[in-house]
């Protein structure tokens, strides 16, 4: 299991005991009513706080949020060699969940070619500035996940004759750790060539081994300290926001989906596009095609009396 899904597991293990301790129920082993109970709790206006402190507004989670939740109780209680039973009444308390949230997923919007353009144009030429450029272009062009990003060590960046070559030595499809390299050509655009910007951050971290993003202080001290996943995100949102965008329908993720939906724009076959991006589920990767294609071929378009050629 990835390192990422164990600390999400965790953080919901831990939340479900808070939340047991005060409604009463004990955590090991979990019994039926009280896996309904925290179904209904989650299902609430106070699921998303803490359950020592409950703030008086909060939305519900979403139901795959509490499909997750669910899943860690039962990791926890098998790794204490207490295997829960199959409950069928959960089951169908979270089909009645189902129906009351609905499962609209509510993805974060895709960056344009245009709008990464237009982002770049704005970081500064300072250290802040130059990490940052460097961040969005290895994102946009790679795919990587925010997690992935953040964990790469300048070892696992190399610049080859044709382009930069980028080892990611784990992500949250590679089980077996093996590892795989990601390809971005050099653009003859310095302004948005990912090895151009890469090699400028590298002059500000000089001969330093360590992580390849980091944080910078104020003042333009670049500390140690690699950056936090939620960092990725913060930057997109706050350039997005500079374009006068809604920084909330944006996140990391909207580099990633980015790559995908331009890649499928242009025509790129989904092998090539999976192949870039590291998408190991075609329904996912399907999914970014047709919102890549859902103009270029319109059905709707082959209406001749509304459409005349």
């Amino acid at each position: 299991m990835a390192d990422s899904s164990l600390l999400a597991y965790e953080a919901d293990w831990n939340h479900f005991t808070e939340w047991c301790a005060v409604a009463g129920h004990s955590p090991v082993p979990a019994s039926e009513d009280a896996l309904l109970d925290y179904i209904d709790f989650c299902t609430g206006p106070n699921a998303r706080s803490t359950a020592t402190r409950c703030p008086p507004k909060s939305a519900p989670l979403s139901l795959s949020s509490i499909r997750r939740r669910l899943a860690a109780i039962t990791f926890a209680h098998n790794a204490a060699g207490l295997p829960l039973p199959a409950y069928p009444i959960v089951k169908d308390r979270l089909g009645v969940a189902e129906r009351e949230i609905g499962t609209a997923k509510r993805q974060a919007r895709p960056i344009t070619q245009v709008q990464l353009i237009q982002v770049l144009s704005l970081q500064p030429d300072s250290p802040a500035g130059r990490r940052n450029r460097a961040l969005l272009l290895l994102g946009f062009t790679t795919g990587l996940r925010r997690a992935e990003l953040v964990a790469l060590d300048r070892g696992h960046v190399s610049f080859l004759d044709e382009g930069v070559s980028v080892f990611v030595p784990k992500s949250k499809t590679d089980q077996g750790r093996n590892g795989r390299t990601v390809s971005v050509p050099y653009s003859p655009n310095a302004a948005t060539c990912t090895g151009t910007a890469l090699r400028r951050w590298f002059a500000v971290l000089g001969d330093s081994d360590g992580a390849v993003f980091r944080r910078v202080l104020k003042g333009g001290t670049v500390s140690a300290q690699r950056l936090a996943p939620d960092a990725v995100s913060l930057l997109v949102k706050t350039s997005m926001s500079q374009l006068g965008e809604d920084p909330t329908e944006y996140s990391a993720h909207s580099l990633r989906a980015g790559l995908a939906t331009a890649l499928a724009r242009e025509g790129v076959p989904l092998p090539q596009i999976m192949g870039q991006t590291g998408h190991a589920d075609v329904h996912t990767a399907i999914g970014y095609v047709r919102l890549g294609t859902a103009f270029r071929d319109n059905p709707v378009a082959k209406l001749g009396g509304l459409y005349p050629s």
